[in-house]
């Protein structure tokens, strides 16, 4: 069973890509602890993914909505990967500067093909960093729970709104031609949430 890096990024387009594509999570390395290993770890995601910094552009104007959403003075630092098939956020990286980092692979910016899908994906990403307690670094071992998914999604769908979160659901159920059991799970669990929030209202 292949265990999967806290970097906690979605794994949902996994499937829709040929077999033996690399995920920006994967990982060999044994986990390490404090900040230099916290910064290694980076370092090593990022030349393997191919990241690199990007400070301008149409998904960088994204992140900033997103960042302005969750009240976040500190945008976190944002990279686009060549490598992968995904987005993540890197746990443990708020405790290097305070800001933290997420990761989206030019590929998956091109599947999404819209700008509310990114703002869904990366509403879920921002809301693993907020809520993120520096316990995992980069490069300790966790399986992903689907539980901390779901949570993920609430609090970004309570944050920026359901549409960005759907409109990323259905563009990957899309993809996907139309299947994807986790995809219906998870849409599910938000329409369910967007129904009680207006039943208290």
């Amino acid at each position: 069973m292949r265990l999967i890096l806290v970097f906690a990024g979605i794994l949902l387009v996994a499937s829709v890509l040929p077999a033996g594509q690399p995920s920006l999570l994967e990982s060999n390395d044994a986990p390490s602890n404090g900040p230099t290993a916290q910064v290694s770890c980076e370092n090593s995601f990022f030349r393997a993914a191919r990241a690199k910094e990007t400070t301008g552009g149409p998904e960088h104007q994204v992140l900033l909505r997103v960042a302005s959403a969750f009240g976040r003075r500190d945008i976190p630092h944002f990279y686009i990967a060549e490598e992968g098939n995904n987005a993540v956020y890197i746990a443990g990286s708020s405790s290097v500067d305070g800001k933290g980092k997420i990761v989206i692979s030019r590929r998956l910016v091109k599947l999404l093909a819209n700008t509310l899908a990114l703002e869904g994906i990366l509403a879920h990403e921002m809301a693993h960093l907020v809520s993120d307690d520096g316990t995992f670094g980069c490069d300790q071992w966790i399986m992903r729970d689907p539980m901390q998914e779901k949570v993920a999604d609430a609090l970004a769908a309570k944050t920026v709104g359901y549409s960005p979160l759907r409109a990323f659901f259905l563009r990957i159920k899309e993809i996907q031609g139309g299947r994807s059991t986790d995809v219906d799970d998870r849409l599910q669990a938000i329409d369910a949430l967007e129904k009680m929030e207006r039943k208290q209202r």
